[in-house]
C-alpha cells in the first residue's frame, strides 16, 4: 500500500522527536499508505565534517533547510515536529501572536508559516508542549503502540 498517497517528509528538532517518529508515527503513516521519510533539523554546517543535528537555531536557518527541501518536487507533504516553547522569535506568525489560548497562538503562528512559504504542500506542526511531555505522561501508552 505505501506509496498510494506519496512522500511525506517531517523535518523533526532533535533526537527525541526522531525516535517517535521512526517508531509511532511513520509506522501508522505508512499503514495508511503513504512513503514517509524524516530528518533532524541542521543547527551547524561546518566545512568539514558532519552537519550538527537537533534544536532549533536562527529563523534563518530554519527557513533555508525547510526552502530546501520544499525544492524536492517528490514531496506531497512537508511537516514538522518541533516545540513550540523557544521558537525563533522572529518567525513568521510570533511577532503578532493573538491573545487567547495557548492552543490558538500555536494555531497563529503555524497558519502564518504556511502563508509565509506559500506553498500548499508545507502543513506545519508546532508541539505545544515540548513532545518529550509526550513520552513522560503517555509512556505506557507509547510502549503499547509499539507492542
Amino acid at each position: 500500500m505505501a506509496d498510494s498517497r506519496g512522500r511525506l517528509h517531517l523535518l523533526v528538532e532533535g533526537q527525541t522527536e526522531e525516535t517517535v517518529v521512526r517508531d509511532i508515527i511513520a509506522p501508522h503513516l505508512t499503514a495508511v499508505g503513504w512513503w514517509v521519510n524524516w530528518s533532524i533539523v541542521k543547527t551547524k554546517r561546518p566545512a568539514s565534517g558532519p552537519a550538527h543535528r537537533g534544536g532549533l537555531g536562527s529563523w534563518q536557518k530554519l527557513e533555508i533547510e525547510l526552502r530546501n527541501l520544499l525544492r524536492d518536487s517528490s514531496l506531497k507533504v512537508l511537516t514538522t515536529v518541533l516545540d513550540y516553547y523557544g521558537f525563533p522569535p522572529d518567525a513568521p506568525g510570533m511577532s503578532n501572536r493573538p491573545n487567547g489560548s495557548a492552543h490558538d497562538r500555536v494555531d497563529h503562528v503555524e497558519r502564518e508559516l504556511r502563508a509565509h512559504f506559500g506553498d500548499a504542500r508545507f502543513l506545519p506542526h508546532l508541539v505545544l508542549h515540548e513532545l518529550e511531555a509526550w513520552v513522560f505522561v503517555a509512556n505506557a501508552e507509547l510502549e503499547a503502540i509499539k507492542a
